[in-house]
């Protein structure tokens, strides 16, 4: 198996059957996701690092009893989520906002890459949709970020947002009404 262009899921299969190369891929593909997704739980980075090295290490010693997951980048990140759940009850002298314990820091980045107009263009496109992106409430924002930025599926983005898959469909279709009428009065 060619391991950088093996799918997570094939990975995942081979690193529960212990072969070290596809978990260090696994953790390689996945750290910048969870670190990005953990600075948006807590500002504390130092509280982060060390939530993704357990969540890792956990790994490592349980894979053998692990299940098969149909998306590894969720399951990492619900153990994050988790990991980081319980380790700021405890960690009260480490700093926090409000607000990103509350998951509502969910700005979220674009980029363009279209030919057809100059990197100027793609830039401030860029930035238009992120402005409008930024508009919508938190948990929007926290929506179009789980399945546009990380990409999981429906089912995946209600457990993590504790909701039910009705409310992801309908909390998206709002959100994406919102940003096409933004939309339109650029154009």
């Amino acid at each position: 198996m060619n391991l950088s262009s093996a799918a997570d899921t094939e990975l995942w299969e081979a690193f529960k059957q212990g072969d070290g190369d596809s978990y260090a891929v696994l953790m390689e593909r996945n750290y910048r996701p969870l670190y990005s997704y953990g600075t948006k739980l807590t500002d504390d980075t130092e509280l982060v690092e060390g939530c993704i090295q357990e969540v890792f290490l956990e790994l490592w010693y349980r894979r053998a009893a692990l299940r098969e997951a149909k998306s590894p980048r969720f399951y990492l990140l619900r153990a994050l989520q988790r990991r980081i759940q319980r380790a700021l009850p405890r960690n009260k002298t480490r700093p926090q906002s409000s607000a990103k314990t509350a998951n509502t820091d969910f700005d979220v980045e674009f980029s363009f890459d279209d030919d057809r107009i100059s990197r100027r263009e793609q830039e401030e496109k860029a930035r238009q949709l992120a402005a409008f992106v930024n508009t919508l409430s938190p948990g929007q924002k926290q929506l179009v970020y789980f399945r546009f930025c990380q990409q999981l599926d429906f089912d995946d983005v209600a457990d993590l947002m504790r909701l039910n898959r009705r409310s992801v469909y309908s909390l998206l279709r709002q959100s994406l009404l919102q940003l096409r009428e933004s939309w339109s009065f650029l154009l």
